[in-house]
């Protein structure tokens, strides 16, 4: 299968391509995608196809000078170069992480544009035949990508197995899983009965406060996690406030043992990261509150790890970017490679 990588991808997750390549695992197709001085997103370059499929992984998470706009623009004129210029075959989009998912409803009254139904219409205007992502934020994002896609063309995938694989690996098999908030409950759920069967768990209920600042506040926890070491699930972390807050509320009112945060996409808006890393629980003995801090590489977060260790050298022992290259290699090789869609001749 050939596949055009993107350049949002981590330098990291490149060289696993590559390597797969090497391996006569894929065969990586060349080709070029920034933004010239004046900002427009380009895509050029691209290697002729002879009309065989192609498979494009591209994310589109803020990394470095490139904003989540400008990946999926130029995630879009790759697609369009690939299927009017050279001569690809169907062209199937992974977006490991799909930056518009978050925008899946109008509130009342409003009249909002749904990111994620007019992300999915364009890349199904400009060519692409089915569309990927790596733990969406919701099913309703993921409606609208069917309804552009259609349902057999579009696929979710679970990044849980790979979670439960390396949570064994470090000894965390009997670890209690939670959700930041309410609407993480289902995927903690998920994880927590494949990790060791339990289909018991704690829940923490948070609310906004009142006031101008609109942090998060926690109400209470439903369970008991004392003693217990705790990990904490979502599908994103953006600014960090939630997960901090929650945080330390579960170390410090729930009395956990240690709690470690895993996240599917690091998009870190705002000093995110830093946020997280330098949360703290209450009281004279304050300690860090987050343990280790693991986030799975569907964003770019080598810049932002980076600035983090120039402040903290120790920063490299606490966070830990998980990679999702086995999953993604193994949907391009086994589903995408076997898809009907992608038999299809130009």
């Amino acid at each position: 299968m050939k596949v055009l990588l993107g350049n949002s991808l981590s330098s990291d997750l490149r060289g696993f391509f590559k390597q797969a390549a090497v391996d006569g695992l894929i065969e990586v197709v060349e080709g070029r995608m920034s933004r010239y001085i004046n900002t427009a997103a380009f895509a050029e370059d691209i290697g002729d196809v002879n009309g065989e499929p192609v498979v494009i992984v591209q994310s589109a998470g803020p990394s470095g000078t490139n904003t989540t706009n400008d990946y999926a623009m130029q995630l879009a004129f790759a697609i369009d170069a690939l299927k009017n210029e050279a001569n690809a075959g169907p062209v199937w989009v992974i977006m490991p992480h799909f930056c518009y998912d978050r925008q899946d409803k109008s509130r009342p009254g409003h009249n909002d544009g749904i990111g994620a139904r007019a992300f999915s219409q364009m890349l199904k205007a400009v060519g692409a035949e089915g569309f990927s992502v790596i733990e969406a934020h919701s099913e309703k994002a993921m409606n609208f990508v069917r309804d552009a896609f259609g349902d057999a063309n579009v696929y979710n995938l679970d990044p849980s197995e790979l979670y439960v694989e390396i949570l064994k690996e470090r000894g965390m098999e009997n670890a209690e899983v939670i959700g930041p908030d309410k609407g993480s409950d289902p995927r903690a759920d998920h994880l927590q009965k494949l990790l060791n069967g339990n289909d018991v768990h704690a829940r923490l209920r948070k609310h906004r406060s009142a006031d101008v600042s609109q942090d998060t506040e926690f109400d209470g926890m439903e369970g008991d996690i004392s003693g217990k070491d705790v990990v904490m699930v979502d599908d994103v972390c953006d600014s960090g406030g939630t997960f901090a807050n929650a945080g330390k509320h579960a170390k410090t009112e729930g009395g956990a043992k240690s709690v470690s945060a895993l996240v599917a996409a690091g998009t870190f808006a705002n000093d995110g990261l830093k946020r997280v890393y330098e949360a703290k629980t209450k009281g004279e003995q304050a300690a860090p509150v987050f343990d280790k801090i693991m986030v799975l590489d569907t964003v770019d977060t080598s810049g932002r790890l980076a600035e983090l260790e120039r402040e903290y050298p120790d920063a490299k022992d606490r966070v830990e970017i998980l990679s999702p290259g086995s999953l993604l290699l193994g949907h391009i090789t086994n589903d995408i490679a076997n898809h009907p869609a992608m038999k299809l001749k130009k």
